[in-house]
């Protein structure tokens, strides 16, 4: 399979016949809009990729960054049932708890450390292995109780520049009674309006609270991270003896809005295996790789842009109609001969249904 590179692409697209410009920065908004124009055409090869993790105590997986959706899910070796976004709201569901019908068993399980540690999911064992869409999350391990959060940063310029995390969720008292929920401004997100600033500190051995008082989280719902130079880790702490700090994010130096595609699976603490489409990268420098395999199609899809810019719809159409072919040939012939089979769970015809 050819790799074409954003280099190659504005190069060539500084010929007449195709964009006629030497603009580089002009140039890369055109070949984001043209990917943007091929991108939901098909799932071409390209765009999918496969994963193999492993779900947490609550069956909770979060993906990685570059992971746009998931288009399919085997559990424990095992395909999997799709349960949209929408499932969380069903009345026969489990609702948008993580820990199902036993909240009071991840607080009272010999394993608590704060984060994802009860041998109880909150999936749903339904028919057969499932998986539901939960959207995303700013984190990859969720709290069962109330914890503490402290930042640590890989570089100590971070720490010495007086740089924080901005905390948002929901904050409790100590006895777990009084409940807050911190948002942010409805007429600018990216300004919070009530949040809490945990401080970036080097050494590990210092636990850096998140203020004087020590504001207890039960849940985090969206973090902000200014531009670091180093990787940054959010951990946990329960206020508990003998409690340990836990993992619960790691943030590279240039993301500064974390939100993390998440799935919830029937299964807790098992291997999954994910199938799933790839972000629209973002292109900056000639050696970043465009997820397209033929240089003609990603100049058809140029011209293509183009052209409805101009308003020449006409011929707009029959550019992106060429790209799209030579990309559906270019895929036919890596598939190769298959056949898509009729699927039906032997669950299905039993006696009893559990639509969870």
């Amino acid at each position: 399979m050819a790799l074409i590179t954003l280099g190659e692409v504005i190069a060539e697209s500084k010929a007449p016949t195709v964009l006629g410009i030497s603009d580089r920065a002009k140039i890369i908004s055109y070949v984001k809009r043209a990917l943007d124009l091929a991108m939901h055409k098909s799932n071409y090869n390209p765009w999918i990729g496969v994963l193999d993790m492993c779900s947490d105590a609550c069956g909770y997986v979060t993906l990685p960054d570059f992971v746009e959706s998931v288009q399919a899910c085997n559990v424990g070796g095992l395909p999997a049932f799709f349960r949209d976004k929408w499932f969380e709201f069903s009345i026969n569901g489990p609702g948008s708890n993580s820990w199902g019908a036993y909240p009071s068993i991840a607080a009272s399980s010999g394993y608590g450390v704060g984060v994802g540690t009860s041998t109880f999911g909150g999936g749903g064992i339904g028919i057969g292995n499932t998986w539901d869409d939960r959207q995303t999350s700013p984190t990859f391990e969720d709290l069962t109780e109330p914890c503490a959060l402290a930042c640590i940063c890989e570089n100590p310029a971070d720490a010495k520049a007086g740089l924080s995390l901005t905390v948002q969720g929901i904050v409790t008292s100590p006895d777990g009674y009084q409940q807050q929920a911190l948002t942010t401004d409805p007429t600018d997100p990216n300004t919070p309006a009530t949040a809490v600033f945990v401080p970036l500190a080097f050494d590990a051995r210092g636990i850096a609270t998140s203020d004087p008082k020590t504001t207890l989280f039960t849940r985090v719902t969206q973090v902000i991270k200014p531009v670091t130079q180093g990787y940054v880790r959010l951990y946990a702490v329960a206020q508990r003896q003998g409690a340990k700090l836990v993992l619960i994010g790691v943030y590279s130096p240039k993301e500064t809005s974390p939100q993390y595609k998440r799935i919830r699976v029937s299964s807790a603490r098992n291997w999954v295996r994910v199938m799933y489409r790839i972000k629209t990268p973002n292109l900056l420098y000639d050696y970043d790789v465009i997820p397209i395999t033929s240089l003609d199609a990603m100049l058809c899809l140029l011209r293509a842009v183009r052209d409805y810019e101009t308003r020449n719809y006409q011929e707009g159409d029959a550019a992106l109609k060429v790209a799209v072919q030579v990309l559906n040939e270019i895929q036919s012939t890596q598939d190769g001969p298959c056949t898509i089979n009729l699927m039906i769970d032997p669950a299905w015809g039993g006696v009893q249904a559990d639509l969870r």
